[in-house]
């Protein structure tokens, strides 16, 4: 999120300008600013300095002497106001919240110490006052946590958190509860002396690696820090009281100068969050200013859930084509991490399917639904579904969804919103929800909400480049949404072959 000229020119960045950089420009930028003028390398080992020195200057001396060109950067200031700052993700399955100030916090500063521990009470640890209230006791997220760094620059404030669409109004009320609480209530002795212990635990056992060492003996140097900084470092921590900390979070935390950055999907979240009454405003993904997100459009007279699955079924190939599909078989490739993916799925029109993913050859997890049951296999381990789960497997194991959903009760048609782009119907049913494109009728996204570890979170899967095989478009680029975006082409696809019983054992 920008907090001022995204550029030094004055010109906010866009998609435009971002694509039109070059190699050369790169390239240009390296051997302008990557000059050895401020580089600082730092050894830490069994060595002998004379020694290094000689490997240095020659592993170095082609790095030519050079000073990069001053750049004047505006001081960003903090809002004169609370408020949100949104931008609108119509593919978000969840929201991701962060409440920020800038802190201008130096490790010089008198307050350091008793400011990273009133951090550390805050969300500095799974015990902070946001965890055990957005994770704990509301159940709302896997994890919240708060940070705050001293530095000669400018520095920021931070608390972060991922929730689902439906409480993310919630959580925000939560944040600045949270965030008042600990500027207005004094910390109790026992949670000040486990935060203490935390810290000084953390500190021994990381002052032990050669890296930190190296770490420290750098920012001593950069961040202009007493000599006997990390010498006095348990001592400084200790010394911290209660009184402390309520000053350094009055002075740190500015509840009443707080920009919370939300990102997620308007059409679900911006209702719940224009009855806060706490002034919003609307930014693209690249932080240039916008408009509020058009999310109530009006669905067109005659247009229904039956309608819209039907228009589905005739795009794709029609009802006598599809019911005449005994099995659909497909492989995706794609990467996560540098790590090679492969989704195979396997679908038959008598209620069994199979889903694969290997990654670099090796089965990751497999989904099996056949006609005694279904089964999960994950990391070597495997679990017989029962149930609820059960049911949901079974009902999606067939090639179509549509042709079920099409004469199914309480299938319903909520609405348009914007997706990938474009509009969409929204059609729902239960915990699943299918996207149909207005102009093409086609699928382009669905999201299911799952539970895991007593935690509800939202899978979503866009479709598009939907090509035709046997009479039957069927898309060959799939995102899928877990947390992280996963990108797969599909690869191969047989219809009514390359499937048989023993898939489904």
């Amino acid at each position: 999120m920008n907090y001022g000229k995204a550029h030094p020119s004055g010109e906010y960045l866009t998609e435009a300008s971002i694509n039109n950089i070059t190699l050369a420009d790169v390239k240009s930028n390296y051997d302008t600013y990557f000059v050895p003028e401020n580089a600082y390398l730092v050894i830490v080992g069994d060595v002998k300095f004379e020694t290094i020195k000689k490997q240095v200057e020659n592993l170095f001396n082609p790095w030519l002497k050079a000073t990069a060109p001053n750049i004047s950067v505006l001081n960003p200031k903090d809002v004169q106001y609370t408020q949100i700052n949104f931008i609108d993700m119509p593919n978000a399955v969840q929201s991701e919240i962060a409440v920020m100030n800038i802190s201008d916090l130096k490790m010089t500063d008198k307050d350091y110490f008793a400011t990273i521990i009133a951090n550390h009470l805050l969300g500095g640890d799974f015990n902070s006052y946001l965890n055990m209230n957005l994770r704990e006791k509301h159940g709302w997220t896997y994890g919240a946590e708060s940070s705050i760094r001293g530095s000669k620059y400018v520095s920021t404030f931070g608390a972060y958190s991922q929730v689902r669409n439906a409480v993310t109004d919630s959580a925000v009320v939560e944040f600045m509860n949270e965030i008042k609480r600990i500027r207005t209530e004094k910390v109790s002795a026992e949670a000040l002396n486990s935060a203490k212990a935390s810290y000084v635990g953390n500190f021994v056992m990381q002052i032990e690696k050669p890296q930190t060492v190296a770490t420290y003996a750098l920012r001593t140097k950069t961040q202009g820090l007493p000599e006997d900084f990390y010498e006095n470092y348990i001592k400084s921590i200790n010394a911290v009281t209660a009184d402390d900390v309520l000053k350094v979070a009055n002075t740190y935390f500015k509840a009443d100068k707080a920009r919370i950055i939300i990102v997620g999907k308007g059409s679900e979240v911006l209702p719940g969050l224009e009855k806060l009454q706490i002034p919003i405003f609307y930014f693209d993904k690249f932080g240039n200013p916008t408009e509020k997100p058009a999310i109530n459009k009006t669905v067109p007279n005659g247009v229904t859930a039956k309608t819209v699955l039907e228009n589905y079924i005739a795009a794709i190939g029609g009802a006598k084509v599809l019911k005449d599909v005994k099995s659909i078989m497909t492989i995706s490739t794609g990467s996560i991490q540098g790590a090679t993916l492969e989704l195979t799925s396997k679908t038959t029109s008598s209620n069994k399917s199979l889903r694969e993913i290997k990654a670099m050859g090796m089965s990751m997890m497999k989904q099996v639904v056949n006609e005694k049951g279904a089964y999960i296999v994950q990391q070597g381990q495997r679990k017989d579904l029962a149930g609820e789960e059960l049911a949901e497997m079974k009902a999606s194991a067939n090639p179509f969804d549509e042709l079920v959903l099409v004469n199914k009760a309480g299938v319903t048609l909520s609405g348009i919103e914007p997706i990938n782009g474009s509009d969409a119907y929204v059609i729902k049913d239960g915990k699943s929800t299918y996207y149909y494109d207005v102009k093409s009728g086609l699928k382009v996204a669905e999201s299911k909400t799952l539970e895991q570890e007593d935690q509800k979170i939202e899978q979503t899967t866009s479709y598009a480049d939907y090509k035709e095989v046997k009479g039957i478009k069927i898309p060959y680029k799939t995102i899928l949404n877990i947390g992280m975006e996963i990108e797969l082409t599909t690869t191969e696809v047989k219809v009514n072959e390359g499937v048989s019983d023993a898939d489904f054992k």
